[in-house]
């Protein structure tokens, strides 16, 4: 059976295998041969040598390897009960197709939602079997097969099987609970490309792709043209989710194709997570913690740690003492800890050879500041850039982050082969600054000590609310000395702390702000679209800052699907220089973060892609 999602106005229903094109029309797939037909499946969570041989001689070569370090722990590997972690400002939802979250995926999702394929932990350009056991990519990279192993099956919803109203998942689930399959994978992009749903970001994606189930374990997407990150985006979705859950109401009743998007944004089970991964889901208490749970039956991997609690303290210096206390197992120290607990500590304290083990890595993520380009005077990129030129950036690394990271003039990571190494360092420069925002049309003609300009016949003074995350005092830090120097050449800056939930709405959903401090996490491949290009400019999708160069949406759109390397690279070498010359951010550092777990924790991993604090061979020792 084909089963084939058409991206255009598309039909939800939760029982049916069918979606109707809203014009009739149907997009080009890729030539070739259907599926073969799928054998009997053999062991439950069990890859049959015959259906991977059939599925090579069909669609070419798996191009899956497995990791010689692996998710795995060690062989003997003791068993411990809960694991206590550090979870930040609690999110809004759980639902990352509707608003997307770092943190949520790194922490929870990733655990509970195992991507179908892992990379390697020290080469993330390889990829190993893991939920899928079989990955093919056309030649013209427009096109992966991916088939996923047998009887892996969703776990029950986090609802009480007693109450009456989710009697039909008791029922559904009698059985034999529903089963990963294909379909899920179609309905989950599909509903990614509904137009009205949230997106979290995923829509770029997929933007014209046709998603098929070829058989219950396989599935082909192919895209309109050549995608050299196919693979990726196509095994390791932000959140799987099933029909039968979220194309239906709290009753199981499914949703009609009017009130889907509706539903799907508000969706009962939005403050919940279903899995089918190592873990399983089992609450969410509110601004305490998450609870999730080792599920013994998960035939791909098995985890030492049986329990882990994420506990949610927006303070991190409670993080730090409920470590000390034995309330947490393990946590990230803030700079400003780092600095108090390690670099000033005796020899023997609880963090320099004591009680806790500490270790270093560079997480793949950067800070900057972000100015919102539909708001004047920051549709201007001379008082972008003056802005930028006021930020003493060597100084906020120096005493607000203790020299824990790199001072970075782009988005791209450091040392990913693409990062442009030429572009010239943005200059700690007040006088220079001053002089673009007097070309800019700036003066202080009242003498007020604020410079203003003209907007429509008004006098209109150079005012700039800041919002920065009020968890973190490193950021607040460097907000007062930014807000010290900027005072000195006439802008007046009010600094706004926030948490992150009202930083989502503030940012993310109303783009009501003049700037912001920002954190971005990556990923290792580059993709320029969701944060540079124009089109993903709209609430809820990452180019919060309302960035617009036709250059840099060409260039974005043609990266992805240039297949020759040299061309890449030189591709986003220009999209980098185009961006330090517009400065819609101000680009401050990539950090250094430092660990902090208590000793007998070991094979602690860290790996060079997100997520990179997967806990998965952890143990505590025997």
């Amino acid at each position: 059976m084909r089963i084939r999602w058409i991206p255009m106005a598309a039909t939800l229903f939760v029982a049916s295998w069918l979606f109707a094109c809203g014009d009739g029309s149907e997009p080009p797939t890729q030539e070739g041969p259907s599926a073969p037909s799928a054998p009997a499946a053999g062991t439950a969570g069990v890859s049959d040598p015959a259906v991977l041989a059939q599925l090579e001689a069909t669609y070419g070569k798996n191009r899956l390897e497995v990791d010689p370090i692996g998710n795995s722990p060690p062989p003997g590997a003791k068993d411990s009960d809960v694991f206590l972690r550090w979870y930040g400002d609690s999110p809004k939802l759980l639902n990352a197709n509707v608003r997307g979250d770092g943190n949520l995926t790194d922490a929870l999702l990733s655990y509970c939602l195992l991507d179908f394929t892992q990379r390697h932990v020290k080469d993330p350009g390889k990829f190993a079997p893991g939920v899928a056991d079989y990955v093919s990519v056309s030649a013209d990279q427009r096109s992966i097969v991916v088939h996923l192993v047998p009887g892996i099956r969703w776990q029950f919803p986090a609802v009480d099987r007693n109450d009456p109203k989710y009697r039909w998942l008791v029922d559904l689930y009698a059985t034999s609970p529903p089963e990963l399959t294909a379909d899920d994978v179609v309905f989950t992009i599909s509903t990614i490309l509904t137009p009205g749903v949230g997106g979290g970001g995923q829509r770029s994606l997929f933007d014209g792709a046709v998603v098929e189930a070829l058989d219950r374990w396989t599935y082909r997407i192919t895209w309109p043209e050549p995608n050299i990150y196919a693979l990726q985006h196509g095994t390791a979705l932000q959140h799987l989710v099933p029909r039968f859950l979220y194309g239906a109401d709290e009753s199981g009743k499914p949703f009609a194709a009017d009130e889907f998007a509706a539903g799907f944004n508000q969706h009962w089970h939005n403050d919940k997570i279903l899995g089918y991964g190592p873990y399983e889901f089992v609450r969410w208490e509110r601004n305490v913690e998450f609870v999730i749970r080792r599920k013994d039956d998960f035939p791909v991997v098995k985890p030492a740690l049986r329990e882990i609690r994420w506990q949610i303290l927006s303070d991190a210096e409670q993080a730090v003492l409920r470590l000390k206390g034995g309330q947490l197992d393990f946590t990230s120290l803030m700079p400003q800890q780092y600095h108090r607990y390690v670099d000033e500590a005796q020899d023997g304290s609880d963090f320099r050879g004591g009680r806790f083990t500490t270790k270093p890595y560079a997480p793949l993520r950067y800070f900057y500041i972000g100015w919102n380009e539909r708001r004047k005077p920051f549709d201007d990129a001379r008082v972008r850039r003056a802005l930028s030129m006021s930020a003493n950036r060597d100084e906020f690394l120096k005493t607000c982050f203790f020299g824990l990271g790199r001072l970075v003039e782009s988005h791209v990571y450091p040392d990913h082969p693409f990062c442009n190494r030429d572009l010239a360092p943005t200059p700690f420069d007040l006088e220079g600054a001053a002089k673009l925002l007097a070309e800019a049309g700036f003066a202080d003609a009242d003498r007020d000590g604020v410079l203003e300009r003209t907007v429509d016949g008004v006098a209109t003074p150079l005012r700039v609310e800041l919002i920065v995350l009020a968890e973190s005092p490193e950021l607040r830090a460097l907000a007062a000395v930014y807000q010290a120097d900027l005072k000195k050449i006439g802008v007046e800056l009010t600094i706004a702390p926030m948490t992150f939930a009202e930083w989502q709405t503030r940012v993310q959903e109303k783009r009501a702000f003049d700037g912001y401090t920002g954190i971005w996490s990556q990923g290792w491949e580059l993709d320029f679209e969701p944060i540079w290009h124009s089109k993903n400019a709209g609430p809820n999708q990452g180019n919060h800052v309302g960035y617009s160069n036709p250059e840099v949406d060409r260039l974005a759109s043609e990266f992805k699907r240039t297949l020759d390397v040299e061309t890449r690279r030189t591709m986003a070498l220009r999209i980098q220089e185009l961006i330090a010359a517009d400065q819609p951010y101000t680009f401050l550092f990539a950090p250094r973060s430092i660990t902090a777990y208590r000793n007998g924790l070991e094979n602690v991993v860290i790996r060079t892609a997100r997520p990179q604090l997967f806990s998965l061979p952890w143990h505590v020792a025997n």
